[in-house]
């Protein structure tokens, strides 16, 4: 009895185990989870990159993307809470974060150059970063620009309006700064700077540095303009190859009257 009590508490356990991957199989065949989704793409300029493919007009941007321009491109990614980030030329994005519920956002900047345009956060312990190699800034709604140069190790904020505050990280670790609407602060490969008067030029260059104002549209309607343009020089082409067919014909069609004339002396 003992060693039938034996083999049918072996069979009951054994089909427990059989019942528990069964149970896993649908999940198993679902894959993993798909990443939460940070933003929409809503204009390039003319061309980037989502994870070293080319990046599409109102294309979802998901956690951990990588988006890249090259020395002639630019993108605009906004943000599931309203935020925007207008990425400049020859720079590289990762949103690592974005949860619009809780207000925390984390993007980090390798290289180039970001416009940061971000809401107001209301939400206890909510925040919004950049980070880069040697500084990370933080705001709680507000309109800044950062550079980052890997070559040089150098960095660079403009705050265009609200505040920002820029802890060091790595080799500055410790160091903090906070500007304001009209400052800005760098950092060199060796100092970590204090917070000056912005230059109305300076700024002026980083808003134009970019701005990707109206590239959605421009985008969107690239080949709709250039079928139209096509069209009416086709149709300037056929107005004048009418006015000359016309004229030829009515210089071949008017009568002369050859009584008139006299043939020429012999």
């Amino acid at each position: 009895m003992t060693s039938r009590g034996s083999q049918g508490a072996g069979k009951r356990a054994l089909a427990g185990v059989l019942a528990s991957l069964i149970s896993v199989l649908p999940l198993l065949a679902e894959g993993p989870p798909e990443p939460p989704t940070a933003g929409q793409v809503t204009a390039i300029v003319p061309a980037a990159e989502r994870n070293n493919r080319a990046l599409k007009l109102k294309q979802e941007v998901d956690w951990n993307d990588l988006l890249r321009t090259d020395r002639s491109g630019r993108a605009r990614l906004s943000l599931r809470d309203g935020s925007i980030l207008s990425l400049g030329s020859n720079s590289e994005v990762k949103v690592i974060e974005h949860n619009p519920a809780g207000q925390q956002t984390l993007v980090q900047l390798n290289f180039g150059k970001v416009r940061s345009r971000v809401v107001a956060i209301s939400q206890p312990g909510g925040r919004f970063e950049v980070r880069t190699p040697v500084a990370v800034i933080n705001v709680l709604g507000t309109d800044f620009f950062t550079q980052y140069d890997a070559p040089s190790n150098t960095f660079r904020v403009i705050c265009y309006s609200g505040s920002v505050k820029i802890s060091g990280a790595g080799k500055f670790e410790g160091k903090s700064e906070t500007i304001h609407a009209g400052q800005m602060l760098e950092v060199a490969s060796s100092r970590f700077g204090t917070p000056q008067a912005t230059l109305n030029a300076i700024q002026q260059d980083s808003i134009a540095e970019t701005t990707t104002e109206g590239a959605g549209a421009a985008n969107a309607d690239s080949h709709l303009m250039r079928n139209l343009l096509i069209g009416a020089a086709v149709a300037a082409v056929g107005v004048v190859v009418g006015l000359v067919a016309t004229g030829g014909s009515t210089a071949a069609t008017t009568p002369t009257n050859s009584g008139s004339k006299k043939p020429p002396n012999q």
